[in-house]
């Protein structure tokens, strides 16, 4: 799930590429790709608009068509969604301490 990897490999795969996407049973990574509108953003609104048509139903399938994961379980995803996936814990920056995921929600707070 790192790196284009996975995505780009599915997208061979339909195109007929003899080749198979094995995630390992001990878990894997997750790449987020968030969207964010700055404070300082010249455009908010224009910003805010992008974010609506990328979260929306049709902007949405656009992500599935590019094998990426959908945000919302109502479009059908074109690969594995977290829930099928053992995702390992993550680390905070400069810490030791792992924080627990949930691979449902993809939140992790850092545990103390």
């Amino acid at each position: 799930m790192f790196g284009a990897v996975d995505y780009v490999s599915y997208g061979n795969i339909q195109q007929g590429e003899s080749l198979k996407v094995i995630f390992p049973a001990s878990g894997t990574v997750i790449a987020p790709r968030p969207m964010m509108i700055l404070k300082t953003s010249q455009h908010p609104g224009d910003a805010k608009a992008f974010i609506d048509y990328v979260l929306s139903p049709e902007g949405q399938a656009k992500v599935a068509d590019a094998r990426l994961m959908p945000a919302r379980r109502d479009v059908a995803a074109k690969r594995p969604l977290l829930d099928a996936l053992k995702v390992l814990p993550t680390t905070s920056e400069g810490s030791s301490e792992r924080a627990p995921c949930s691979p449902a929600s993809v939140s992790c707070t850092r545990s103390n």
